[in-house]
């Protein structure tokens, strides 16, 4: 009787960390991968306990005028947009890549690389390629409730070339966003 009471106090517990884990891994409004997992998943790439990679190709994702879309239809209709980008986003998960919510409006994508140098160029030209479709399929995203306005994106991204290397590649791609920001918006800068 001891025995039994143990096991299903177990599996409740189990059940109960499992539910937690989840909660800590995804954003609650898009239910993407959120900052954290892509951290985690940024972090682990370059441990060579785990993996073997030598890149990993990141991109961030900035929604053109989505104050806009807050301030003009409500905050229901802005989290029905960020919904719609992370219904686009989310089939990119997998074990070499990670779709998350970056915070607010921004997403990020962060795809692992081979480790030979000729598969790496090979995979960042798959990984831009990648981001012209998911930038079409943004500027294609239909809205009923923003009266079907297009949606345009920045998108900066880059390459990563090393564990020491994290923190500026987050800072280039960024800055690429920013360049596509000051060009007139709605576009893809690499920051090679």
């Amino acid at each position: 009787k001891l025995e039994a009471l143990v096991r299903e106090r177990t599996l409740a517990l189990e059940q109960t960390n499992s539910a937690l884990a989840e909660l800590a891994s995804k954003d609650s409004l898009t239910e993407l991968p959120n900052r954290r997992t892509l951290d985690l998943f940024v972090d682990n790439t370059f441990d060579k306990t785990i993996h073997d990679h030598e890149a990993l190709a990141i991109a961030l994702i900035d929604l053109d005028h989505f104050k806009s879309i807050n301030d003009t239809f409500g905050h229901n209709v802005g989290d029905e947009v960020l919904k719609g980008i992370a219904n686009i986003l989310a089939p990119l998960n997998n074990a070499v890549q990670v779709a998350a919510r970056y915070g607010g409006e921004e997403f990020a994508i962060a795809k692992r690389i081979a480790p030979t140098s000729i598969n790496q160029s090979v995979e960042a030209d798959e990984f831009t390629k990648q981001l012209d479709v998911i930038h079409h399929a943004i500027n294609q995203l239909s809205i009923a409730s923003i009266d079907d306005r297009r949606l345009g994106a920045c998108i900066g991204w880059t390459l990563c070339k090393g564990s020491d290397d994290i923190v500026d590649a987050f800072r280039r791609a960024d800055q690429a966003l920013y360049v596509a920001k000051d060009k007139g918006r709605n576009l893809i800068v690499p920051a090679l």
